[in-house]
């Protein structure tokens, strides 16, 4: 495919020194009218992708690197869990159009999904997996031995080019966000290119690996193209030997390694919580108080919205509870101990019953304690959260990269000295490797709790530690808080941080680089790449099978179209599974020997070679514990 590229046929010295002739020189040249098409693609999985990517484009708006005569196109990913597609996508799309920049909607077809597990909210690594594996079949109908599809995809034709998609209007009575046309990245890329030419096309994502893959593919530059993330931290940098074991196969694909540039969300490296400001302002908050000064401001708030236990005992009961709860014995501002901030999810109920039933007990621990449960109108207009960092509140929390980072942050920055018990989400690699970075920093490791092997929960043990725990107080009537002031108000963030990689071609620090250089080599290692072809066998195959036994022909395809594998009967199938040299040939493995390291191969071949019928209860029941197996055997990067 050949592309047009701009060029220009003027010399840069028959330019003026000004800027604005340079800027309309630079316009004016721009193959297709565009100076800039930003394509933007992200994962759904819940809110946080959204909205981090959606910031890069405000702040290009606010820098004016997106200007008038622009384009943007959103490449939306398919509804997550039956959600509603965010507003924010409409918001950005309004200010955009407002400058005169052109705005696109497509629906994606390869976004990285996460699933949520619906009892313990821990991560469902095995669906992850399942989806991933299943791609290839994503456009084939979901009918006969095939209908399990209906469970991952909606089939809909797909648009032959992006000039046949009507440009967002706002206010449009006919622009329906959650009803889009779907383009493949490759066809996609395609079609921009020949209208605009590679050297005018920016890629900006955030888990979409099927982008970056299309742009690397068609010759887009990796200086255009930018990947945000958060989940090299389940990289090692020291040992880089440990990053191509094949229990990093899936993780290879949904981190970067296709040249793209990476802007890495690092524990606790930059300030991200400049939304504190307005908080400063409205409590009259500067940095020549004194930080008892300024707990005690921030205290009586929370003592002015606390209920004691019972004016909200039976408020708990509901998930999701935020409000604030006092001990016994506090009446007023002085008689608060200490306060502590609970943001976890579903395991707030367990937090939740625990602290009632110490309260109810007056426990001497917590007759002195103002508990902020956080959430909505948790503590009336004001963030809760924000309100417990601004007092250095102990914290009990999941262990999201967000609430971890901040913690980070104002350790190594505020001076903060908070306790904060970690608590990962069940099955979640990243929140596992979170709680165990915050063990190992120096600006945190002394003020960190987590769970012990065997320890639940439900023990409570843990909770009543951090409630015991004495805050370190000693200097707080003299000391300014102007150490906090300057941290909250630090300007560098990672909205900036990307926005510079991509627009202004900022170098890349020392620790991403060296990120960036592990995810190419993760990347391009053959026995991940055999590894993630492994895994579509076993998927597809005990798909197919449990909808029928025989399942003959199987077909199982590695790509959606081109390379396949295709299985006679249940003796041909047998046949290949205990076969090394034939798996070795058709996953790519580099050996015989390395054969024997493929995921739970062993088991896989077991159940093959039973006489187990894969269609009936007992067989089903058999495929769903091995796919739990892989969820847990597999690091995922959820």
């Amino acid at each position: 495919m050949m592309y047009k590229m701009a060029t220009s046929s003027k010399s840069r010295a028959n330019l003026s020194d000004s800027d604005d002739e340079e800027e309309l020189f630079r316009r004016e040249e721009a193959v297709g009218g565009k100076s800039t098409v930003l394509l933007v693609g992200y994962s759904p999985t819940g809110g946080g992708h959204t909205g981090r990517t959606l910031n890069i484009i405000d702040e290009s708006l606010n820098q004016g690197t997106l200007a008038e005569n622009d384009m943007v196109i959103f490449y939306v990913p398919p509804h997550w869990e039956g959600t509603k597609r965010p507003a924010q996508l409409s918001d950005i799309a309004g200010k955009l159009t407002a400058r005169n920049i052109d705005v696109k909607f497509i629906e994606s077809e390869k976004p990285v999904y996460g699933y949520l597990d619906k009892t313990t909210g821990g991560s469902d690594d095995a669906r992850i997996l399942e989806r991933i594996a299943l791609h290839p079949l994503r456009n084939t109908s979901p009918k006969g031995k095939y209908k399990f599809l209906a469970n991952y995809f909606t089939k809909k034709p797909r648009e032959a080019s992006f000039e046949n998609i009507e440009k967002f209007s706002s206010g449009s009575s006919q622009f329906n966000l959650d009803e889009l046309p779907r383009m493949s990245a490759p066809q996609l890329i395609d079609s921009v290119a020949q209208v605009y030419g590679l050297g005018n096309i920016k890629i900006l994502s955030d888990m979409d690996p099927a982008l970056q893959k299309a742009a690397r593919n068609a010759g887009i530059a990796e200086s255009q193209r930018l990947d945000q993330q958060n989940h090299a931290i389940l990289l090692n940098r020291s040992d880089r030997e440990k990053n191509v074991s094949m229990d990093k196969a899936v993780l290879a694909k949904v981190l970067g390694g296709r040249g793209e540039h990476i802007s890495h969300i690092s524990l606790g490296g930059k300030n991200t919580l400049s939304g504190t400001s307005g908080i400063l302002k409205n409590l009259n908050i500067t940095g020549g108080e004194t930080i008892s000064s300024v707990k005690r401001k921030i205290m009586q708030l929370f003592l002015w919205h606390a209920h004691g236990i019972d004016d909200i005992e039976n408020k708990f009961q509901k998930d999701g509870y935020s409000g604030v709860l006092k001990g016994n014995s506090i009446e007023k501002v002085e008689d608060i101990g200490k306060a502590i901030y609970i943001y976890a999810h579903k395991k707030t109920p367990i937090i939740a019953s625990h602290i009632m039933e110490r309260i109810r007990n007056n426990d001497a621990d917590y007759k002195d304690k103002i508990f902020i449960f956080c959430g909505k109108n948790a503590v009336g207009s004001y963030n809760a959260m924000h309100l417990a960092y601004l007092v250095d509140a102990d914290g009990i929390t999941t262990s999201g990269a967000g609430t971890s980072g901040e913690f980070v942050y104002l350790h190594r920055v505020a001076g903060a000295k908070s306790t904060l018990l970690s608590l990962p989400i069940e099955g979640h690699n990243e929140q596992e490797a979170i709680t165990d970075a915050l063990l190992q920093d120096p600006s945190t490791r002394d003020y960190t709790l987590r769970l012990e092997a065997g320890e639940t929960l439900n023990d409570g043990k843990k909770i009543d530690a951090l409630v015991k725990r004495p805050q370190i107080t000693a200097g707080n009537d003299v000391t300014t808080y102007q150490q906090f002031i300057t941290a909250l108000g630090d300007e560098q963030t990672y909205v900036g941080q990307a926005h510079n990689i991509l627009f202004r071609q900022q170098s890349l620090d020392q620790e991403t680089a060296d990120f960036q250089d592990i995810q190419r080599i993760m990347y391009s290692n053959v026995n991940l790449k055999a590894t993630r072809s492994y895994l579509k066998f076993i998927f597809q195959l005990f798909n197919i099978l449990k909808l029928s036994r025989k399942g003959s022909p199987v077909v199982i395809r590695f790509k959606e179209s081109g390379r396949e594998l295709s299985l006679s009967n249940v003796e041909s199938i047998r046949e290949f599974i205990n076969d090394d040299e034939k798996l070795k040939t058709a996953f790519g493995v580099s050996s015989s020997q390395k054969v024997q390291e493929l995921p739970l191969l062993s088991e896989v071949r077991t159940m093959l070679n039973s006489d187990v019928d894969f269609s009936s209860e007992a067989g089903s029941q058999l495929f769903i514990r091995l796919k739990d197996k892989l969820g847990h055997h597999m690091t995922t990067g959820f």
